[in-house]
């Protein structure tokens, strides 16, 4: 807290690059050969989360056609990907005839998220490609 955008920007990159290379089990260059016997040891209990495993709460965001019944069609969609729906928020565009469309989720796994913005990326009220955000929890 209170470092500038730049040093933040780096302390996170430097974060995963060395997440990247515990999970690879190959410990950064300069290090000891303590270091290089725990990175060993991480990489061989490590792995990568799948879709499956990978939860999240998520923000998204849709330009869609504005008329009667889209916002029924777009939840309907979340529903059928088993996605509740936390928040929903929609506002009229410039253009009179479209809206935003923003909505946070209730954790769901990433597969699921995936899905369904796949099956509303497709969806002939959807105008543009959605936008879709993890939300940070970072009380845990």
């Amino acid at each position: 807290r209170g470092a500038g955008q730049d040093a933040t920007a780096s302390a996170v990159i430097s974060d995963i690059a060395d997440a990247v290379t515990a999970l690879l089990g190959v410990p950064p260059p300069k290090f000891s050969e303590a270091d290089m016997e725990s990175y060993e040891e991480i990489g061989k209990r490590s792995r990568i989360a799948s879709l499956e495993e990978a939860m999240g709460v998520f923000y998204l965001r849709l330009s869609v056609v504005d008329q009667p019944g889209v916002l029924a069609e777009l939840t309907s969609i979340m529903a059928r990907h088993c996605i509740s729906v936390a928040s929903m928020l929609q506002q009229p565009a410039k253009d009179k005839n479209l809206s935003n469309v923003v909505l946070t989720t209730h954790l769901c796994n990433e597969r699921r998220i995936q899905k369904a913005v796949h099956d509303l990326d497709a969806h002939e009220h959807v105008i543009e490609a959605p936008l879709l955000l993890h939300i940070a929890d970072f009380e845990d």
